[in-house]
């Protein structure tokens, strides 16, 4: 599995030999999912200069709001000095003051070739659904199918079942890591599974082995995903499920290949949300965010 480490994630910085920007300049990209809403801010150079995330509330503007203030006070900035916003994700037209809007498609796909500019196929699993993206050599998306219909294998899908199990999404995949057998969960729908991991547990099967046979679902899900899109190596994953490290690495072994994942998943649609700015920034005039409300 390769690693993007935080300290290479935030400072990446763009090859831009061949580009001209004003690197006074900043761009802001905005990932509004049905979870979590996610901001990153990059300079003219393309060097991430500040992120956040924040738990999507009601209504999802004000969440939005909140997320862009601690993106711009990590970065440094004053709001008016990003020039552009780009927003994506579940909730994209919950933005007001956005320039344009991307599909979640495209962001993740972005976002992916901005960390590992080999990525071949993104595997996206959010809080509400899940995403296998297929890639052509110019990374433009080829291929995608989303798994929207159920809820295995994703966010909401594991919050349930550690509620279960009386523990966090991280904690399910510290436990499943422990666990020695190749067991899983066989039923897909939500109701169904928690009635599963209830069977097992009265059987006497440890809470780490259940953990592993969560987690092993969920990303045997994912694999088929993969498979349905006939996924190419390097797979570069995104998405908050892959804050677990159980899922990763089980996903990992599953479609044994080159495995990128970055240290921060969930920020990958956002990033790319503002790396599309940052291609956009030069063709516009200076703009503020004040000024686009």
């Amino acid at each position: 599995m390769r690693f993007v480490s935080e300290t290479t994630f935030n400072m990446f910085k763009r090859d831009t030999r061949h580009e001209t920007r004003d690197t006074d300049l900043f761009v802001c990209g905005i990932d509004v999912g049905s979870a979590a809403t996610k901001c990153v801010v990059l300079d003219g150079d393309g060097v991430v200069r500040g992120t956040a995330i924040e738990r999507t509330g009601v209504p999802q503007g004000r969440t939005v709001e909140t997320a862009v203030d601690a993106a711009s006070s990590k970065a440094g900035v004053a709001k008016d000095e990003i020039g552009l916003v780009v927003s994506t994700g579940y909730g994209r037209r919950n933005v007001p003051f956005r320039d344009y809007e991307i599909t979640e498609i495209s962001a993740h796909a972005r976002g992916a070739r901005f960390l590992f500019p080999d990525t071949c196929t993104v595997i996206d699993a959010g809080g509400q659904d899940c995403k296998a993206i297929r890639l052509d050599p110019a990374g433009l998306v080829d291929e995608f199918v989303i798994n929207d219909r159920c809820a295995a294998g994703t966010g909401r899908f594991l919050e349930s079942m550690s509620s279960r199990l009386g523990v966090n999404t991280v904690r399910l995949g510290e436990l499943a890591l422990l666990s020695r057998t190749e067991r899983s969960i066989s039923n897909t729908c939500t109701v169904f599974a928690e009635s599963e991991i209830v069977s097992l547990l009265s059987d006497n099967v440890s809470v780490e082995e259940v953990a592993g046979a969560v987690c092993r679902s969920a990303s045997g899900r994912l694999a088929n995903l993969a498979y349905r899109v006939r996924f190419r190596s390097p797979v570069t994953v995104s998405g908050g499920v892959f804050e677990n490290e159980a899922v990763a690495t089980f996903l990992e072994k599953k479609l044994s290949c080159v495995f990128n994942r970055p240290r921060e998943p969930q920020l990958v649609g956002a990033l790319g949300a503002a790396s599309f700015a940052l291609e956009c920034l030069p063709q516009l005039s200076r703009k503020s965010l004040s000024a686009s409300r």
